[in-house]
């Protein structure tokens, strides 16, 4: 009787083990990839150059200083808000920009829109992570900016082709210049975590399955450029070049794609390389403009299908230095 009893508990015990497992598609059955999830976040600017998801919940606002102009274009100085290493990665396919400022006493933009002399670039900002920043916008605002008010900037990013992959644990930072400029070292200063004055960048786009490949293939070359383009700088494209272009073959089968732009050494000052690759069209399509000597460019499967394979045009350009020698590196994975 006691082994007639155990014999039917394991009958009754396995179908309900094997369905545990598998399910109504029996054991083994691979599981189909969740679908891509809508996100919708704000990022708010907060004390400390940091971004939070949580929203201002007091009146009085913080001030965080802006890199002086002075400053402006020195790699070292340009601050950088950022956030949290983001927990999944994400495609981001819009970004819209809102942040308030004051000045601490009368400070002037010494670039005018020329099309009304009313208006000005007051602020630069670049989108990225902590790797890479593949947007930059330029703001307007009055050409003079008084103390005592409180001012607005405004702007979308333009993405790149095929949205914006952020990997996880990577950081979204917000590199942040201005170009207000006057005689007494005045600062501009950004009005943030506050109910009245919320700065924030708003992302749109869905999570995704992209994440940077495990094992990258690379190849690497050196250049020399003499002089630089720079208006701050002593600019030199007349005399001597201050860019130059190097081809990039991308195959059709590649599903990752990153070239980084080292600085190695210069002649005089400090050097700041910019980075412009353009497609096989002939369009512009991944930017790395930043104040810092090192850009970096990216494009993930999504950019890859919508620029096409073949011969790209990356071109280089010192905006600041002398003789500035750096290596132009290629990162690539393609299937095994």
């Amino acid at each position: 009787m006691v082994f007639r009893s155990l014999v039917l508990a394991f009958l009754v015990l396995v179908p309900g083990c094997l369905e545990a497992r598998g399910g109504d598609d029996g054991p083994g059955t691979p599981r189909p990839d969740p679908a891509p999830e809508p996100i919708n976040e704000t990022w708010f600017l907060k004390a400390g150059y940091l971004l939070s998801t949580v929203a201002p919940t007091k009146a009085t606002a913080d001030r965080v200083a802006a890199t002086p102009f002075a400053n402006g274009f020195a790699n070292e100085d340009i601050k950088a808000f950022a956030a949290p290493p983001v927990p999944t990665q994400r495609n981001v396919t819009a970004v819209r920009l809102h942040v308030f400022y004051e000045v601490v006493g009368p400070t002037a933009d010494p670039f005018p829109v020329q099309g009304n002399p009313q208006d000005s670039r007051q602020i630069v900002l670049w989108l990225g992570t902590d790797h890479a920043y593949p947007m930059s916008v330029s703001t307007t605002g009055p050409t003079a900016l008084l103390p005592g008010r409180v001012y607005e900037a405004k702007a979308e990013f333009t993405m790149p082709p095929g949205g914006w992959t952020v990997p996880h644990g990577e950081r979204i930072q917000l590199l942040v210049a201005t170009l207000a400029v006057n005689t007494q070292g005045y600062e501009l200063r950004f009005l943030v975590d506050s109910t009245a004055t919320p700065s924030r960048i708003e992302l749109a786009g869905a999570t995704s399955r992209l994440a940077l490949p495990a094992r990258l293939n690379m190849t690497a070359q050196t250049f020399q450029i003499a002089g630089n383009g720079g208006m701050f700088t002593g600019a030199t494209p007349e005399q001597v070049p201050s860019k130059i272009r190097v081809p990039v073959a991308v195959s059709s089968n590649w599903t990752f794609l990153e070239l980084r732009v080292v600085m190695r050494a210069n002649g005089g000052g400090k050097s700041d390389l910019d980075f412009l690759v353009y497609a096989p069209d002939g369009t512009r399509t991944l930017v790395s403009s930043t104040p810092y000597q090192n850009e970096t460019v990216r494009a993930f499967s999504p950019n890859l299908a919508a620029l096409g394979a073949g011969s790209y045009t990356a071109e280089i350009e010192a905006y600041s230095g002398v003789n500035t020698r750096f290596d132009l590196q290629t990162y690539f994975a393609s299937p095994s």
